[in-house]
Formats: C-alpha cells, structure tokens, sequence
C-alpha cells in the first residue's frame, strides 16, 4: 500500500474537534461529525481531526479513544496527547501543522504512515512498522529512512537538486512523490528500480523525462505543472503503464494529440 491507499483505509468516520461548541455537543456535516472539546463517547472514536489552533485544550475524546487509528493533529499538542493517550493502536499520524522533532520516549508500534507538509525527524525505533511518510525534504531525514525495512512509500515536499542521488539506495521503494523544488534531472531514479507510482508536481526545472522508460514496474504516472518537458516521447516506452494522470495541466503542457491517443488505443487510462 502507498501513502493514499492507507489514507482512504483508515480515514473514515472523523470526529472533527470544533472549538466554537460547548457542552456534550455533537453536529454531523456530511461524513464529518463536528464534537465540542467536551464530548466523549463510550469507547472513544477511531478518527479524529484536532484544528491548527496553538494553546488549546486538548478534546475529551483523547482520554477515551484507546483504538483510535487516524490522528490529524497540530506537532505542538502531541507531546501533552501522548501523555494521556499513547496511541498504541495508531495506523496514521497527520501532523497537519508545524515541524516535528520526536521524542525517543514517543514509541507508535502499529503506525503505518506519517503525513506532514513540515519537516519531520524521528528514531527508527520509535515507529517500527512504518510503511509511507510525507514530509518536507531534508539531507537530515534521508539516513533515518534508510534505516526502515518496511518503508516502501516517499513523498517529498521541496526537495533539493540532487535530492533523487540521494535516493538512490531506497531499492524497495514502490511510491515515489516528489512536490515543487529545484530538481533539474530525475537521472538515477532508474536505480529504484521496484517503482510502481511516480508524481512529479510543480517541478518547471525539469526537462527530461526519459528515465522513467528504465523502471520497467511502473504502472501509475502523475505529472503536473513541469512546464518545461517537450519531449512526450518516452511515454510510449512505458511498457506496464496503466495510468496516467496530468492535473491542471494546459493544453500547451501536455502531450500532442497523436501521443495520448497511442497510449489510450494501448489501454492507458489517460486523465
């Protein structure tokens, strides 16, 4: 599973705290349901979404929600959560504002994927079944993931020009996203060589795609606001691919007409 297939597993049900209620309150808004900080329920709640608000109370929820398994919540509250909660049963920890250093002391045995547009840094140790992260790119993150047998999911927020190199050694890799930054070249991302999923977003130093012809697993390609690619040839050198999804992307971006009607007449789904 890569970082979305375990989002829509476990992010289901949320309890929203909203800190404009008061009392044992409780609003359902679609599939969201919207809990004062006071409310609790028997047994506690599986998701729960706590807003990037800095200095508030944590919800009475936490106390109760021994199985929570989703947890969106600001890097400030967490050490004051943990505790009162240590989150044993944990598959995916959102921390939706602000960097992140954790604590040794901070020990999640069954988190699955750690989502985050900061930075993050932690101890091997301390998540032991980790399969997925998302976080703001840093040379000081990449010796930590090496470490991480069962991480086969990458994304990257911002990552530097020679970010792919150092990449490199991550051969069990499935999943690779990379978000905005100076990257030039993807030479090198040959050499991970089990990927299934790539994105390359906001990337418009980007040139030349023709590596991508060397991962002979890839099945999903996503590519968006790369305005300087001209050369859409190497899509058709992509033997397993089975979709491609280019978001936003204008008319002049994207590949000519002859090339997206091989790849469809080919089977590839095309968005």
């Amino acid at each position: 599973m890569d970082e979305r297939d375990i989002l829509n597993k476990y992010r289901r049900d949320i309890h929203s705290a909203d800190y404009s209620l008061s009392g044992q309150y409780c609003r359902q808004v679609g599939q969201i349901k919207f809990v004062s900080p006071q409310y609790d329920v028997k047994g506690g709640v599986s998701s729960l979404f706590i807003p990037p608000l800095a200095d508030i109370p944590i919800p009475r929820l936490i106390h109760s929600s021994n199985n929570l398994e989703y947890f969106d919540t600001p890097a400030t509250l967490l050490p004051q959560i943990y505790d009162v909660n240590n989150l044993t049963k944990l598959k995916v920890l959102v921390v939706s504002y602000g960097n992140i250093t954790f604590s040794r002391d901070i020990i999640l045995p069954k988190l699955r994927l750690i989502s985050s547009g900061h930075s993050v840094m932690f101890d091997t140790q301390s998540f032991p079944m980790l399969e997925a992260v998302r976080c703001r790119y840093s040379d000081k993150i990449i010796p930590v993931l090496k470490k991480i047998e069962t991480l086969s999911s990458v994304a990257f927020q911002t990552p530097k020009d020679d970010a792919i190199h150092k990449l490199i050694p991550f051969t069990n890799l499935k999943t690779l996203y990379i978000n905005s930054g100076k990257i030039e070249t993807i030479e090198g991302i040959e050499t991970l060589h089990n990927l299934e999923k790539v994105s390359l977003m906001n990337l418009r130093r980007l040139t030349d795609l023709r590596a991508l012809t060397m991962l002979g697993k890839l099945q999903e390609l996503q590519i968006g606001y790369c305005n300087d690619i001209t050369d859409w040839s190497f899509l058709l050198s992509l033997n397993n691919l089975k979709y491609l999804n280019m978001p936003y992307a204008k008319r002049t971006y994207r590949p000519p007409t002859d090339i997206i009607e091989r790849l469809e007449k080919n089977g590839i789904l095309v968005i």
